[in-house]
């Protein structure tokens, strides 16, 4: 399991799970997970990861 966000333990598969839930934009998968909330560091992976998985999943 991929580690994006180490402040809230989000997983690749925590923003996969988001989208497949039916959350279409970066912030609505980060206001449900939690991701880029915490400290920041993961904002940009967290922004790219979720983009790729977005326009993967359109």
């Amino acid at each position: 399991m991929e580690i994006i966000c180490s402040c809230f333990g989000i997983s690749k598969d925590d923003i996969q799970d988001a989208i497949a839930s039916g959350l279409s934009t970066v912030d609505e998968v980060a206001e449900e997970t939690g991701a880029s909330h915490g400290c920041g560091r993961c904002s940009q992976e967290f922004d790219e990861i979720t983009k790729r998985l977005l326009s993967e999943s359109a």
